[in-house]
């Protein structure tokens, strides 16, 4: 059985980061984290996003 403690490591700084960002950061933490093709496939509304703006605009950012 592989060890993943570094991959559920950063999964988890990813999310601890996005908890604490302001809204004017997610940008830049979702960037860190993600390539630059990078694509999140999600259930009807949100359905495709695509790059690190349209995620933290459309999906985290409730302002």
């Amino acid at each position: 059985m592989p060890d993943l403690q570094q991959e559920k490591k950063l999964v988890l700084d990813y999310f601890n980061n996005i908890d604490k960002a302001k809204s004017k950061n997610l940008i830049d933490i979702i960037s860190k984290y993600t390539s630059d093709d990078f694509k999140m496939r999600c259930t009807h509304p949100f359905n495709e996003l695509s790059g690190a703006e349209h995620v933290a605009n459309n999906l985290w950012d409730s302002n």
